[in-house]
């Protein structure tokens, strides 16, 4: 995300995008990332925790789902892109 965002960020900005948006979409891809089983750091830190008493596919298998409702929400995201800006409107 260091090296990416500050490459890309300006880009997406100068094409229209509103930065709120990027930082949702570009956080939400890092946790995919996070959660996906080759690299999964929080795969790894949830084993270390429980001192190995689960194994990286069990762990891997119950994330699935979530992982499938992050890639489902950047879909959605992707297709109606007033999600990731309703509830900052709202606040400000």
């Amino acid at each position: 995300m260091l090296t990416t965002v500050p490459f890309f960020f300006p880009i997406r900005h100068a094409n229209g995008f509103d930065p709120v948006r990027i930082g949702v979409f570009v956080t939400i891809m890092v946790e995919i990332g996070m959660l996906a089983p080759p690299i999964g750091v929080n795969l790894f830190i949830m084993i270390a925790l429980t001192k190995n008493r689960v194994s990286l596919g069990d762990l891997s298998r119950e994330c699935l789902p979530y992982w499938f409702m992050l890639l489902i929400g950047t879909a959605l995201m992707t297709a109606f892109p007033m999600i990731a800006l309703c509830l900052p409107r709202r606040l400000f």
